[in-house]
C-alpha cells in the first residue's frame, strides 16, 4: 500500500468517527419539567424563541403575582437555569469527543550525506492507533450514559428551584399578612396607651398602669419592626431566585386556602423513588462508571498502533512497507487505574445507598409535617378563631351596657388578631411543607397521579 492511500484510508477513517450530532436544546428537560409541574423553561441559544420568552417575562411582571408566576418567572429568567443548562453542553461536547478517533502521527526524518556520491536519505512514518477500534465505542457508551445522568441533574435542580420559590413566595406572602395584623396591633395599643395617659391626668388610673401600656406599645412596635426586616430579607430572596433586579414585586394579599383532597400518605416513598431525577441520575453514574471497566483491560494499555513506513534510500530508490508500535505492558498495565476504578464505583454505589435513604425519610418527614400543619390549620379555622370572634362578640355587647372594661376588650381584640397571625403562619407552613413534600417525590403529586 502505497503512502497516498493510507492517507485516504485513515482520511476515511477518521470522517467516519466524526459522528455529527445536533447540537442539544434541551428539550428533553423542557418536557420533562412541563411534565412533572407544568411550567415552561427556557434555554438561551441565541435563536429567535429568546425574544418572546423575554416578552412573556415582561408581562407576568406587570401583574399581580400568583406563586404560579413567580415560579415561571424564575424558571425562564434566573442566571444560575442557564448555568446549569451549559452542563448539558460539556456533556454533549464529552460524548462527541467519545466518538472521535485520535489523530494519525506522521513522522520522519531527512539525512544529508557526506559523500558527494550519496544522495539524500528522508525517512516517513504515518501511523494510527488500531485499538480504537476496539475503544471507541466503549467511551461513547460510557458517554451516552453520562450524557443522559447530566439531563437529569439538570432537571432536578431546575425542579428544585422551582420548590425554593415557592416556598419563599409564600414566606413572603405570610410576612405581608403578618405585618398588616401587627399594624391592627400597633393601633390598638397606641389607642390603650393613649386613653390610659388622658385616664392618668385625671387620677382614674395609677402610673403603673399607664407603663404598662407603654411596655405594651413598644412591644408591639419592636415586633413588626422584626417583620419588617423579615420582609426586605425575603423579597430580595425571592428577587434573587426571579433573576430580577430593580422593580417592586406586586404580591397577591393572600395565601391559598387549604386544598380539599390530601395526598394519601400510602407508598409515597416508591413513589419517591421512581420519579426522583437525582435518584434516576445517581443511577446512571453508577451504570456510567461500571462501564468504563471495560477501557481498563490490559490490552488498552499496548497502545497499539500501525501505518505505513517509507525511506528515500540515498541510492535513490524508494522502500515502503508496514509500520506498527506496541507498548510492552510489564509494568503498567492498568492495575492501579482498575483499583481507583473499582472504588469511584463502591462509592457511587454508597452514594446512591445514603440517597435512597434520604430520599425516604425525607418523604416521611415531609408528608408527616403536611398532615400536621393541615391539623393545626384546621384547628384555628374550625374552632380557635370562630371561639375568638364569639368571646369578642360578647365582650362587645358587655362593654355596650358598661359591665365590660374597654381595656378588657382592647386586650381580647388583639387576642383575636394574635389568633389570625397564628392561623396565617400555620396556613403558610402548610403549603411550604406541601411544597417541599411534592419536590422530595419528584413532581406536583396531583400531576403524577393524572399521569398514572
Amino acid at each position: 500500500m502505497t503512502l497516498p492511500r493510507l492517507v485516504l484510508l485513515l482520511s476515511l477513517i477518521g470522517l467516519a468517527s466524526c459522528n455529527k450530532r445536533a447540537k442539544e436544546d434541551g428539550s428533553w428537560v423542557q418536557e420533562t419539567v412541563q411534565q412533572r409541574i407544568e411550567k415552561q423553561v427556557h434555554w438561551y441559544q441565541g435563536t429567535e424563541a429568546d425574544a418572546l420568552v423575554r416578552d412573556k417575562i415582561a408581562e407576568l411582571l406587570e401583574r399581580e403575582l400568583q406563586v404560579e408566576d413567580a415560579v415561571q418567572i424564575a424558571l425562564l429568567q434566573n442566571p444560575n437555569v442557564q448555568a446549569t443548562f451549559e452542563e448539558i453542553g460539556i456533556a454533549q461536547a464529552d460524548l462527541v469527543e467519545a466518538g472521535l478517533f485520535q489523530n494519525p502521527f506522521l513522522d520522519g526524518y531527512v539525512r544529508f550525506p557526506s559523500s558527494l556520491y550519496s544522495g539524500i536519505n528522508t525517512s516517513l512514518n504515518l501511523v494510527t492507533s488500531f485499538l480504537d477500534l476496539f475503544l471507541v465505542p466503549l467511551k461513547k457508551k460510557t458517554a451516552e450514559l453520562q450524557f443522559e445522568e447530566a439531563k437529569m441533574r439538570v432537571a432536578h435542580k431546575v425542579l428544585n428551584l422551582a420548590a425554593e420559590v415557592e416556598q419563599t413566595f409564600y414566606a413572603l406572602q405570610t410576612a405581608l399578612l403578618k405585618a398588616d395584623s401587627q399594624r391592627t396591633l400597633m393601633d390598638a395599643a397606641t389607642a390603650a396607651l393613649t386613653l390610659s395617659k388622658r385616664q392618668a391626668e385625671v387620677g382614674n388610673v395609677n402610673p403603673l398602669f399607664v407603663e404598662n401600656r407603654q411596655a405594651d406599645c413598644l412591644q408591639t412596635q419592636l415586633e413588626l419592626s422584626q417583620t419588617e426586616i423579615e420582609l426586605i430579607t425575603l423579597e430580595k430572596k425571592l428577587c434573587m431566585l426571579m433573576g430580577i433586579d430593580g422593580p417592586e414585586l406586586t404580591l397577591c394579599s393572600s395565601l391559598p386556602d387549604l386544598p380539599e383532597e390530601e395526598m394519601p400518605i400510602e407508598d409515597l416513598e416508591s413513589l419517591a423513588l421512581s420519579l426522583r431525577l437525582d435518584v434516576a441520575a445517581a443511577k446512571k453514574q453508577v451504570e456510567s462508571i461500571a462501564s468504563l471497566g471495560a477501557q481498563k483491560k490490559w490490552w488498552a494499555y499496548t497502545n497499539g498502533q500501525i501505518g505505513i513506513s517509507t525511506e528515500h534510500q540515498s541510492e535513490g530508490f524508494w522502500d515502503t512497507g508496514p509500520a506498527f508500535g506496541l507498548a510492552l505492558p510489564f509494568f503498567n498495565h492498568g492495575q492501579a487505574d482498575r483499583a481507583r476504578l473499582y472504588a469511584e464505583l463502591r462509592q457511587a454505589q454508597d452514594r446512591l445507598e445514603a440517597l435512597t435513604l434520604e430520599t425516604k425519610l425525607q418523604v416521611r418527614a415531609a408528608r408527616d409535617h403536611v398532615l400536621q400543619a393541615r391539623m393545626i390549620t384546621e384547628t384555628y379555622a374550625q374552632q380557635v378563631l370562630p371561639l375568638r370572634e364569639k368571646i369578642l362578640e360578647i365582650a362587645q355587647k358587655q362593654y355596650n351596657v358598661m359591665a365590660y372594661g374597654v381595656y378588657d376588650l382592647l386586650r381580647l381584640k388583639q387576642e383575636e388578631v394574635r389568633s389570625q397571625i397564628n392561623h396565617t403562619a400555620a396556613l403558610c407552613d402548610y403549603w411550604i411543607a406541601r411544597s417541599s413534600l411534592d419536590f422530595y417525590i419528584g413532581g406536583k403529586w396531583e400531576l403524577e397521579r393524572s399521569n398514572e
